[in-house]
């Protein structure tokens, strides 16, 4: 989809046969991607499409969605926004953290 400012993409992903021999659940992912001037946007978006009352009408899911950008010197990167933001640093050995400063820098292998 494209209008006068944006264009979005949606990449859709429903069981089949294939995907129930690995995973028995009835479910839709949608991946949605919107760009415009100065944005990028995603929405992961998972549906439980199971109609029945057996166990099977639940599941639990886990995504891991990361974004990598091709860059000339890492050593030079910044990412801003992030202040007061908490996460869990698996380079510290799960250590909570939060971040003071309004950018994030850790490069430990430079």
């Amino acid at each position: 989809m494209t209008d006068a400012t944006s264009t979005t993409a949606v990449f859709v992903l429903e069981d089949s046969e294939a995907t129930r021999a690995e995973w028995d659940h009835r479910f839709r992912l949608e991946y949605t991607v919107r760009l415009d001037a100065r944005t990028l946007r995603t929405q992961l978006t998972v549906i439980n499409r199971h109609d029945g009352g057996d166990a099977n009408a639940t599941f639990a899911f886990n995504t891991a969605l990361h974004t990598y950008f091709a860059v000339t010197n890492i050593a030079g990167v910044r990412v801003t926004g992030l202040k007061g933001l908490v996460y869990t640093d698996k380079m510290r050995n799960a250590a909570r953290v939060r971040l003071f400063g309004g950018f994030y820098h850790h490069t430990p292998w430079l």
